[in-house]
């Protein structure tokens, strides 16, 4: 597992397959005591890392000592492999969860495991044909097309239902991130500690709103990814810098400032006072990116 992987208690390993080598994982994480959160994420079965989704039902909003309380959370993602994956938390003693896309249709049983910390808290998930609700910030109840969960108790009696669970996309993130590239990659020439010359390049699909800026190292012309440097409007909403400054590392212990400007410059220039520092730019698009090689040169500037 990832070694910034943190967790309380065991992870949760559901086998669910998102993609080729992905496989959904949830784990509990605490803040003292008795307040604790989950979270949830995509391991690569492959490498061990572990990418997080949009699921942090954060510490303080439950009792690590429950016994009940029913559905907390829900949430889908698109398993990549033309179906769609529900999960969720149950607080309670349930005998069985079953699903239902939008509450209608064939039923579905979903799959459980309890956390090893409290049996009470049953993660729940289920695979299952279908297409995934919209990829937005925006959230759903089974009346809108979310699916629609029954916990039974073990006797058969009904205990709760998700009908008004807001259910949203857990990986509107990572859909983004695993996006197309668009346009050119950015090559710097900027040396990079460990190797490689510094690039940038944009992800995202041609229906998206937002793309993200991406820094990677290139190596004998093969790309790696070092760090996403932000989310952008497409096209930009407005002018000017944003997202302050980012530190990436260059040789001889050299620091690689990269800063990004939106707007119709015709040339940025970035620099302090010192023996070394100098200053220049490179464009893509309609936003920038500006960053420092070890002699000062600064590339990365994008405008119209």
């Amino acid at each position: 597992m990832d070694p910034s992987f943190s967790a309380s208690g065991k992870v949760i390993t559901t086998g669910a397959k998102v993609g080729d080598d992905d496989e959904l994982v949830v784990w509990f994480y605490g803040n003292g005591p008795n307040a604790v959160g989950v979270a949830s994420g995509l391991l690569d079965r492959r490498t061990g890392t572990v990418r997080h989704l949009e699921t942090n039902f954060g510490p303080g909003h439950t009792d690590a000592h429950a016994t009940q309380g029913g559905f907390l959370m829900v949430a889908q993602l698109d398993d990549r492999n033309g179906g769609v994956l529900d999960y969720g938390l149950f607080v309670g003693s349930p005998g069985r969860i079953v699903g239902q896309v939008g509450g209608k249709g064939a039923a579905f049983q979903a799959h459980r495991l309890s956390w090893n910390v409290n049996e009470h808290f049953v993660v729940f998930w289920a695979t299952h044909p279908g297409s995934p609700i919209p990829a937005d910030s925006g959230s759903y109840t089974a009346s809108q097309g979310a699916t629609r969960f029954i916990a039974y108790g073990r006797g058969g009696d009904q205990l709760a239902s998700s009908d008004d669970m807001p259910v949203h996309r857990a990986d509107t993130w990572l859909n983004r991130e695993d996006a197309p590239q668009l346009g050119d990659t950015i090559q710097t020439g900027v040396p990079l500690a460990g190797g490689g010359t510094l690039v940038f390049w944009f992800v995202g699909g041609t229906a998206e709103s937002s793309v993200i800026l991406k820094a990677g190292r290139l190596v004998d012309g093969k790309r790696t990814a070092l760090k996403d440097l932000g989310v952008y409007q497409q096209p930009p909403g407005e002018n000017g810098f944003y997202h302050g400054w980012e530190d990436l590392a260059g040789p001889a212990g050299t620091h690689i400032m990269v800063g990004t400007y939106a707007g119709a410059a015709a040339k940025v220039e970035a620099g302090a006072p010192g023996a070394g520092v100098k200053s220049g730019y490179g464009r893509w698009g309609q936003t920038a990116a500006v960053a420092y090689d070890e002699n000062g040169k600064v590339v990365g500037a994008f405008s119209k």
